[in-house]
């Protein structure tokens, strides 16, 4: 999942809401074999897209891939 969704739905619902408890509840539901959609990951992914949502990927600052050395 985005944090960038999370952000976003959030945005249109309002913090009083729980919406990111409402959309960790639905995620474990929908996919009740995946792992890692708590209440608490959901605000980590959350936190972490709002950090660095302006950061460039990782991936394009390389020059070339440390593996095919």
């Amino acid at each position: 999942m985005k944090g960038e969704i999370i952000v976003e739905k959030q945005e249109k619902s309002g913090w009083g809401t729980k919406i990111i408890e409402k959309l960790a509840k639905d995620i474990q539901n929908a996919f009740p074999s995946i792992e890692g959609f708590s209440r608490t990951n959901t605000f980590r992914m959350r936190a972490f897209y709002i950090a660095y949502q302006n950061s460039p990927p990782a991936g394009g600052l390389f020059q070339e891939n440390p593996k095919e050395k």
